[in-house]
């Protein structure tokens, strides 16, 4: 435990932001602590975790639910880090939570529970840090606290001082990692297959490191007979078996195809799906739901904030799910038959309603909805992130990520 992280939570990872954005578009409540928590500031909170492999202490109010309740909180929401302790409490906890902390009399209640826990539970090489959106600390832990604004929680900048108390450096090991993923590797990016066997040429041709798949790889739009579908299908796998390193994402259509009942949709081709019953075992093992690289998702359709609540998971916990409901066409939009709405999960969303509820600080690329070429929405809708759209390979259009940077390529069909 050499380590520690000593987290509040009302402030830093329960934001107002997020708070009354769960509240104007009705998101329901995640389990018994209540909403979900900020996604940005989850995502920076993983990345102290991965850089420090701090263990966490709880010094919030929020401890008054026990140490088993935050375990369970941090077990359900599958947030990052290990919780292993909660700081001791100096006054009552009715009394911390109506309290008017700016007027109390009693100085720096949560850093003398810090204190108190070090005492108790540290050691000479422990190393800690303090995350708070309020500055109730004692004059030797400034140089360990990172004050947050309560209104959008924790930042890449707290998260990069907190990493620097913690290491003494400035965190570049896993920024290098990702860095080098993206610019020594090149990746192609293919969109939709359906039947087509171009994907062969395209690989062919850029001889890549690394190729994504971004699913529905049955369903043809062209006349594509139902052996040729499956045929292909079974080079895609083989070719994940002689690269392990190909990403094979999973479409709607697949799903259908596969015989769930929750999956059904148009395009159904009942004899493809009798012969892809047979490789039922062997696609879903070689398949993923999403693929992460840095702050970037590839998925089918795109992943939205209100899908990601409702699941109760962050991004690291969707590949762990098995194929149910929660994949199938959801809409509390009777008039929604196309998949435009923002609680549409990662295999049926729409760019039209994906823009409005992009996961914050990430970029996506997603096929599922056919576009002339690979397009970039970014400028066009006004994101902060990058959206690709990459369904376009009717078309001959696929993207390459080389040296850090996306580019639409095209080959003669």
């Amino acid at each position: 435990m050499n380590n520690v992280l000593f987290l509040d939570i009302d402030g830093v990872l329960n934001t107002d932001r997020q708070h009354d954005r769960c509240v104007n578009l009705r998101i329901a409540p995640v389990d018994r602590f209540g909403y979900a928590f900020d996604h940005e500031s989850i995502a920076n909170l993983k990345r102290i975790i991965e850089h420090t492999g701090a263990c966490i202490v709880i010094s919030s109010s929020w401890k008054m639910w026990g140490l088993d309740a935050m375990q369970e909180l941090w077990a359900n929401r599958n947030l990052p880090g290990k919780v292993i302790g909660i700081t001791p409490n100096t006054v009552s906890d009715e009394m911390l939570l109506s309290a008017d902390l700016d007027h109390m009399d009693i100085p720096a209640i949560k850093g003398s529970e810090i204190k108190e826990w070090l005492l108790t539970y540290g050691s000479p090489d422990t190393h800690y840090a303090i995350l708070d959106d309020f500055p109730d600390m004692l004059p030797e832990q400034e140089s360990h606290f990172v004050q947050t604004n309560p209104t959008i929680g924790i930042t890449k900048d707290d998260a990069d001082r907190i990493i620097t108390i913690l290491t003494g450096k400035a965190p570049k090991a896993i920024d290098t990692a990702i860095h080098e993923t993206l610019t020594k590797k090149k990746i192609v990016v293919l969109g939709d297959i359906h039947g087509r066997t171009v994907w062969k040429d395209i690989i062919a041709q850029e001889r890549p490191d690394q190729a994504i798949f971004l699913g529905d790889y049955v369903s043809t739009r062209e006349n594509i007979s139902d052996v040729d579908q499956i045929s292909n299908l079974k080079e895609i796998l083989k070719y994940k078996d002689q690269h392990p390193d190909t990403i094979l994402l999973r479409g709607n259509h697949d799903l259908q195809h596969l015989g769930y009942h929750w999956a059904e949709c148009s395009g159904y081709f009942p004899h493809v799906a009798a012969l892809m019953a047979h490789l039922k075992e062997e696609f879903l093992a070689k398949t993923q739901w999403i693929y992460v690289i840095g702050n970037t998702v590839f998925s089918h359709a795109g992943i939205s904030t209100n899908w990601l609540e409702s699941i109760r998971l962050t991004l690291d916990g969707i590949n762990s799910l098995a194929p149910t409901e929660l994949f199938g066409f959801t809409s509390k939009d009777p008039h929604d038959i196309y998949g435009n709405s923002p609680e549409q999960p990662p295999t049926w969303i729409r760019p039209n309603a994906l823009v409005d509820v992009m996961i914050p600080s990430y970029g996506q690329v997603v096929g599922h909805t056919e576009v002339e070429h690979c397009i970039n929405v970014k400028g066009v809708a006004e994101l902060s992130q990058d959206l690709w759209l990459c369904d376009a390979l009717g078309n001959g259009f696929y993207l390459v990520i080389e040296n850090g940077l996306f580019t639409e390529k095209n080959i003669k069909i």
